[in-house]
């Protein structure tokens, strides 16, 4: 179960890191336009 549990948490981090990078793709855009 803590297997499961710590995967989980890899995927949310990497899921996060995902979003971050999208958001902060969207503010250089936005900076540059």
């Amino acid at each position: 179960m803590g297997t499961r549990l710590l995967w989980i948490d890899v995927i949310l981090k990497k899921g996060g890191k995902v979003i971050r990078w999208e958001s902060a793709k969207v503010d250089v855009s936005i900076f540059n336009s």
